[in-house]
């Protein structure tokens, strides 16, 4: 069995193409590939641009939220934060208004609003600061924490719970691990495909050196 373990935005899917266009790409690749999507989006995000049911019958499994949920079928599993871990994590910086939170299928929401009954269930701290002592000092601590971190965009950090990554989570959908499987993505938040060694080859960008170029030549 082939498996195709892909990013969503940046790989298939680009600025001007629609869903239908997504569409034709995933019966194209499902041909020889189960495919995996995993994506940095959140769930919630996914379906505002998405035809869940539509492209469900191409795609294997769901990876969102860099890792933090899965879904295939009516399986779905969360990685979510220790309440009192996380909420230590927060309380340690006075301004709070820094911090924005993702429960599961959800969007973000600000942690200064929060009470102490709503840090359950949260798989995703977002960090917005100009500050690069801040975004520094929360990177440091995070480590601390043994929380994952991975970089969103400039003065933007997003935090996750221990060992989330998407090739963690995307390969917990594989039982057969000799399987062949390949790893496509561009961006930070796609290193993680570099970690696995029996993943065939790796397409993140032209920055790095890889065994494939395109998505298309392993099709």
């Amino acid at each position: 069995m082939k498996y195709l373990i892909t990013d969503l935005d940046g790989t298939l899917f680009f600025k001007n193409d629609t869903g239908d266009v997504l569409l034709e790409k995933l019966k194209k690749i499902s041909c020889k590939y189960r495919i995996i999507l995993a994506t940095g989006r959140s769930y919630d995000d996914f379906l505002d641009v998405f035809d869940f049911n539509k492209l469900g019958g191409y795609i294997y499994g769901y990876v969102f939220s860099n890792g933090s949920q899965l879904i295939r079928g009516s399986l779905k599993k969360y990685n979510y934060f220790d309440k009192a871990k996380l909420k230590k994590f927060i309380d340690i910086f006075v301004d709070k208004n820094i911090f924005l939170l993702e429960y599961e299928n959800q969007g973000l929401y600000e942690a200064h609003l929060l009470k102490d009954s709503n840090y359950n269930n949260i798989i995703r701290l977002r960090v917005n600061s100009n500050s690069i002592e801040i975004i520094n000092t929360c990177i440091t601590l995070a480590s601390s924490f043994d929380f994952r971190i991975i970089f969103f965009r400039e003065n933007t950090v997003d935090i996750y719970p221990p060992k989330v990554s998407k090739l963690e989570t995307a390969l917990s959908l594989i039982d057969d691990k000799s399987s062949i499987i390949y790893a496509v993505g561009d961006g930070i938040n796609d290193l993680s495909f570099l970690s696995f060694d029996k993943v065939e080859g790796y397409i993140i960008n032209n920055k790095f050196i890889l065994s494939i170029s395109s998505i298309w030549e392993i099709i």
